[in-house]
């Protein structure tokens, strides 16, 4: 009731007491963080906005609101990993993905370097989605494209249509290759070389990777030895920080 009158100091009070009582649901986690948000206290919000969805992963109004707060602390890249990886589950299983309109606006906003991104300059975050975690991949003059991390791939993989539409520079280095897709079916694939990459903020030169006609969009060892990896579990929420090997 206090959230909801706008009496956010005297709300975050009272939240703070019902959980050192043991209270937990999804909805205080969100209204806690609704508060926190309205009080400007940007980092306690992204907190528990993330603690909300590790309990109900598919509430989308929470979804966007933490996209918009971790861009307002220039992590755009996390943004766009958090929306990214809740649309390519969509999109494959048929449906319409949800935040096209926020994710280019956020696109923009990278674009426009709007933002100087300190705080993803050391680091890259993905948080985990489905199970997975999803790293917004940029190739050529392309929007960044959601890859999802693949420490069992030897090579980024990605689909021709992707390369093309992507206007990439890259170099053919093996034309016949065969590839095994998702469903268990080998296809005829090329192996090339990507002139440029980058993995969030990071970019990476003479890319190795495997195409085909319906290759998935997946980030490889060979790009993923580039950087430093960790996984870390921070109060029930889990994440992987990449950091490029060798950046200032």
């Amino acid at each position: 009731m206090l959230n909801q009158r706008g009496k956010h100091e005297e709300a975050v009070v009272q939240f703070k007491r019902a959980l050192d009582l043991g209270a937990g649901a999804y909805d205080l986690f969100a209204l806690f963080a609704d508060s926190h948000e309205k009080l400007e206290n940007t980092a306690e919000a992204i907190e528990w906005s993330y603690k909300t969805l590790s309990v109900v992963p598919t509430l989308v109004d929470v979804r966007g609101r933490l996209a918009g707060l971790l861009v307002r602390q220039q992590r755009p890249y996390e943004a766009l990993s958090l929306l990214q990886g809740y649309d390519s589950q969509l999109e494959a299983r048929g449906q319409r993905p949800y935040f096209v309109a926020q994710r280019i606006s956020i696109e923009t906003v990278i674009d426009q370097g709007s933002t100087d991104r300190n705080g993803e300059r050391m680091a890259l975050r993905l948080p985990v989605y489905a199970g997975h975690f999803f790293a917004p991949v940029t190739l050529g003059t392309g929007k960044p494209k959601p890859f999802m991390v693949d420490t069992g791939a030897s090579l980024t993989s990605l689909s021709e249509a992707l390369l093309r539409e992507s206007k990439a520079v890259y170099r053919v280095v093996d034309p016949r290759v065969q590839m095994t897709v998702a469903d268990g079916r080998k296809v005829p694939a090329k192996g090339v070389m990507v002139e440029s990459m980058k993995v969030g903020p990071f970019e990476l030169k003479n890319v190795p990777a495997v195409v085909c006609a319906d290759c998935v969009s997946l980030l490889g060892q060979a790009s993923l030895s580039k950087f430093d990896m960790q996984s870390v579990r921070t109060q029930g929420v889990d994440f992987l920080l990449l950091a490029q090997r060798g950046a200032p």
